[in-house]
């Protein structure tokens, strides 16, 4: 797939959000009004309800998969069996025994099985898979009435990097250390990145978070005000590149007006003649580090415009 050039524009630029804050929660039983908290990796338990608990949090990190944001493992069992306990495991995404699912009306069990994540009972404190589907066996996200697939996985997609705009992966390793969200770790300038595979320290592949913010990733026509959004480092098919300008509070444009059209041709024009990577920008960057060696540095070329974004 040849690179893409993503356009986007807003119009109104809020205070700057980290965009995963809403994809973490808690799991909820509401027969017994207690929440699910990581004790250890070989504990999966239940306490009473605290949201600033670091060990309650969960965040589905693929399509079947749920982390504890507190070890950056996932959900699993040893084996898709009745009455095993339900404990933490380093995130593998080919796992049968850590792909989770919704069934009818908040029952939550491992894929495929008519296994369920049940709450044990007074001699087992853990979470255990269980056949029965009764009140013990349904959960909901804290303060709602919704299942756990209310904040179902979303994928993020990057900007700039070297990754081409692929999606973050959580968790990922950066230095021997496992990171469940956007991280500033190996910068000075603060902007928030991710690997794009679980091991950045093996692959090297990143690239930097959304986020809704007016920052140096976007470019202002003084005559309207209007924000614009290049990246010319994605490679995403229309509805990803229209995902990744939602994810900024923007939108693909549709350009309607003459004025939109000739400035941005000016843009266009100027950066398809003159664009040289420079050390300074985040956009030349090739590792996540602030300060990027001259000799990394690699002559671009500026592939033609196909994207756009408005808001």
């Amino acid at each position: 797939m040849r690179l893409s050039l993503l356009l986007g524009f807003v119009s109104v630029i809020p205070v700057a959000v980290q965009l995963l804050d809403t994809r973490q929660f808690l799991i909820y039983n509401e027969d017994h009004k207690r929440c699910v908290e990581a004790v250890k990796p070989s504990a999966v338990q239940t306490a009473s309800c605290s949201p600033d608990s670091e060990s309650q949090k969960f965040r589905w990190v693929s399509s079947s998969q749920i982390m504890s944001v507190a070890f950056k493992l996932c959900l699993g069992v040893p084996s898709k069996s009745d009455w095993v306990p339900v404990t933490l495991y380093p995130c593998n995404s080919q796992s049968e025994i850590q792909k989770w699912e919704c069934k009818n009306d908040t029952l939550f069990g491992i894929k495929g099985e008519d296994l369920y994540f049940n709450y044990g009972n007074k001699q087992e404190k853990n979470i255990m898979l269980y056949k029965g589907s009764g009140l013990w066996s349904r959960w909901k996200i804290y303060g709602t009435t919704d299942d756990l697939c209310s904040r179902g996985y979303e994928a993020m997609y990057t900007l700039l990097g070297n990754a081409n705009g692929a999606p973050c992966a959580f968790p990922f390793k950066f230095e021997n250390k496992w990171y469940a969200d956007c991280t500033s770790a190996g910068r000075s300038d603060g902007w928030l990145w991710c690997g794009t595979t679980t091991d950045y320290d093996s692959n090297k592949l990143f690239g930097f978070c959304p986020t809704k913010s007016e920052d140096k990733l976007w470019t202002k026509d003084p005559l309207t005000s209007i924000l614009y959004q290049i990246n010319s480092k994605s490679a995403l098919t229309w509805q990803q590149a229209r995902k990744s300008c939602q994810q900024q509070d923007a939108e693909l444009l549709s350009i309607t007006e003459i004025h939109e059209q000739t400035y941005l041709t000016a843009i266009l024009d100027i950066m398809i003649e003159m664009f040289v990577p420079k050390a300074s920008s985040a956009d030349s960057m090739t590792s996540p580090h602030s300060e990027t060696d001259p000799k990394d540095k690699k002559q671009a070329s500026f592939p033609a415009p196909t994207l756009f974004c408005w808001l």
